[in-house]
């Protein structure tokens, strides 16, 4: 089974493209701190898609907390005649961690939707013939 969930913070800003199909591709780097105080820290490179992929460059920035889930990806290739390894994450979910500061980060943060107006509907005079039922 090829599964992770990490949560650390994002470690420098998020790069998203666009494919020509209009795919969205957001790529970042999780900062994990070690298991002691002294360790240092571990970064994972991350990448996630669509809809998922917009929300986490809308709503995050370098340095804010994040906690994703997802799975292992190893690519290779060759340069210059030597084998090229890199390891990632693609995500497949994440979410706020707990006690996440909505005031960090230099991009918008969510906000609650707008009610919608209302409308008496009791001064609209409707022939019955026009009511389908």
């Amino acid at each position: 089974m090829n599964l992770v969930v990490l949560m650390g913070r994002i470690a420098r800003d998020i790069e998203l493209k666009e494919t020509g199909s209009g795919l969205k591709i957001a790529k970042f780097t999780i900062a994990l701190d070690g298991y002691k105080k002294d360790d240092d820290p571990e970064f994972v490179r991350c990448t996630a898609f669509g809809k998922t992929a917009e929300i986490i460059d809308q709503y995050l920035s370098q340095g804010d907390g994040i906690q994703v889930q997802g799975r292992i990806k190893t690519d290779t290739w060759e340069k210059d005649g030597e084998k090229k390894f890199s390891t990632g994450v693609i995500i497949d979910r994440f979410e706020f961690p707990p006690g996440k500061n909505s005031n960090s980060g230099s991009k918008p943060k969510a906000q609650k939707p707008q009610k919608k107006p209302t409308v008496d509907v009791s001064s609209i005079d409707v022939d019955d013939s026009e009511i389908p039922f």
